[in-house]
């Protein structure tokens, strides 16, 4: 790790303000404005949400922020976004590029890539320049965005990234990302289960998603609604049939209840052998309606 305070004892860093500026307007009409973490102010903090999301944010100074960003899901995934107090006010093109740290001057920026920025949007980055990007900034090089602002006269501007405080805060994020669910609320959020024949257990392929969403839930605590409907094939007579879905229901219900979901936001409903999704000739099509169907619904869905 990069020993900032031992370069900025022995003068190396020189003065913070002129390295990252906070916003400095030069006096000719090709005015740059640079936004950037001072030495003493630039901040990485870790804002994660169990194991549904990471997230590794750096506050700019009159700028706003940015923030590196991963979900639960089966794909390892990373978003990074700009988020400035005021959306961009056109469709423009950001250069993105990379400067050598000031322990090693001499050295030539490296350009990452070209990014667009979209009116009324807060700026994204796709996924390959986030990783390049993220690594630059573990090598110790400030990742530059270049574009010119409408709101400033249409001057250039350099926003700043700083990597200083980065490193630790990275770490942390990379183990946050790596404790990820492997699966999303779009995975669980509509679930079908099936149940084994002249049985009242489920398949052991409906177990392991009930499981799921068991380990979703724990982690979860934005559910509103949580919606069990139960079904079964036309075999016994209709108000048989009826009571076994209304059981089966009240089971899972119980079984999603111990995941700590309050029992006033969950609804079950047996409807017996109405609605059959597949002929009851034969034992496949039964199967296909001996089913459950949870449905989950949060606050942001």
């Amino acid at each position: 790790m990069f020993d900032f305070a031992n370069l900025r004892k022995t003068g190396l860093l020189g003065i913070s303000s002129v390295i990252f500026p906070s916003l400095f307007l030069a006096a000719s009409d090709a005015a740059v404005i640079n936004y950037g973490a001072t030495y003493s102010n630039s901040t990485w903090t870790n804002e994660n949400t169990g194991r549904l999301t990471c997230s590794l944010v750096h506050r700019i100074p009159d700028y706003g922020e940015i923030r590196f960003v991963s979900k639960a899901g089966g794909v390892q995934n990373l978003l990074m976004e700009l988020l400035p107090k005021r959306k961009a006010a056109r469709i423009q093109n950001v250069t993105v590029r990379s400067r050598s740290p000031v322990f090693r001057p001499g050295y030539p920026d490296e350009k990452i890539g070209i990014l667009k920025y979209y009116k009324n949007f807060s700026g994204e980055v796709d996924e390959k320049t986030a990783w390049n990007i993220a690594s630059d900034l573990e090598r110790g090089r400030p990742v530059v965005f270049s574009y010119h602002d409408w709101y400033f006269r249409d001057n250039s501007v350099d926003l700043t990234v700083s990597p200083i405080g980065y490193k630790k805060a990275y770490e942390n994020f990379l183990g946050c990302m790596n404790n990820l669910l492997p699966f999303s609320f779009e995975d669980i959020s509509f679930t079908v289960l099936s149940y084994e024949r002249d049985s009242g257990n489920l398949t052991p392929t409906s177990q392991d998603k009930l499981s799921r969403i068991a380990e979703y839930l724990k982690e979860d605590k934005t559910v509103t609604r949580l919606q069990i409907n139960a079904y079964t094939d036309s075999y016994g007579t209709a108000s048989e049939n009826l009571k076994t879905s209304n059981e089966r229901a009240e089971q899972i219900k119980k079984i999603i209840e111990q995941t700590g979901v309050d029992a006033s936001r969950i609804e079950t409903a047996g409807f017996g052998e109405k609605h059959h999704v597949a002929p009851n000739r034969d034992e496949e099509g039964r199967q296909h309606n001996r089913r459950i169907i949870i449905s989950i619904k949060n606050e942001e869905k």
